[in-house]
């Protein structure tokens, strides 16, 4: 039983494939440019991968990806990478994973309950009709960084989202109420992750979610992205009755938490 540094994208891809729904994130991070912003390891037992750790450093800060139904498995890798995690950073760890940092001194402070939901019945997309929803662009972005900021102020939109085109959005009088973009979405790997789905507090309850939400998964699918899917909030019923109106289902839970070193006294 050993952890090692992963470095090729070909010994990473068929432990991550064994679950598409639980790797959809890491899958993503296998083509540029999230890949030279990764690092990865595994858990090596005779000769087979049983647990695979992902750090992501972007724009938005370091995060942690440790998602797994062999929790003893990746609680051994995540102590043999901690002396290599940042000094603070956020993670996503399936449940009791964390455990294993917090009895190794670590600071763990969990900020959500979070369920994984994959798009596993695309042809409810072939019966609505997304009226109204326009494509963004650089442009917009100021108009719409001001929607995140009464709708979703714990975003993780940049600039860089609007010039890759894959965002999709709603204009009431002028002005932009409701958004859907990704987070993260390989033309490789046919996979993609929605994130920074946001409607105004003004125009809540009229299905506006649905259609931003519903007209990107269907044009993501055109597009040949095979694998759609999102984190939502446990406790969001709202948000998961919508996604499930699309087709979408949760495969797996896991935890957010933000994760300090613990500081030693000298």
């Amino acid at each position: 039983m050993v952890a090692k540094e992963l470095t090729k994208r070909e010994e990473i891809e068929p432990y991550l494939r064994r679950d598409v729904g639980l790797h959809l994130y890491a899958l993503g991070d296998l083509e540029e440019p999230y890949w030279s912003r990764a690092r990865w390891w595994g858990w090596e037992e005779k000769g087979e991968l049983e647990g695979v750790l992902l750090l992501y450093s972007g724009e938005e800060g370091a995060t942690v990806l440790g998602l797994t139904d062999k929790v003893a498995a990746m609680q051994s890798l995540l102590l043999a990478v901690a002396p290599m995690l940042p000094e603070e950073c956020y993670a996503h760890l399936s449940p009791r994973v964390v455990q294993a940092l917090v009895r190794a001194g670590w600071m763990v402070e969990k900020k959500a309950d979070l369920f994984k939901m994959m798009l596993t019945a695309p042809e409810f997309l072939e019966h609505l009709r997304f009226e109204g929803v326009e494509t963004p662009t650089e442009s917009d972005f100021l108009e719409i960084e001001r929607l995140y900021a009464v709708s979703y102020p714990g975003h993780w939109f940049t600039r860089g989202r609007l010039a890759e085109g894959w965002m999709r959005g709603i204009k009431e009088a002028g002005r932009w109420v409701a958004v859907a973009g990704v987070h993260v979405v390989s033309r490789q790997m046919r996979v993609a992750a929605l994130g920074n789905i946001a409607v105004h507090p003004d125009a809540r309850g009229h299905g506006l979610g649905l259609q931003v939400t519903g007209a990107l998964s269907r044009d993501l699918r055109v597009q040949g992205i095979e694998d759609v899917g999102l984190n939502v909030r446990v406790d969001n019923k709202v948000a998961r009755r919508c996604y499930e109106r699309l087709g979408f289902s949760v495969v797996a839970s896991y935890g957010e938490y933000r994760l300090q070193r613990e500081q030693k006294l000298v």
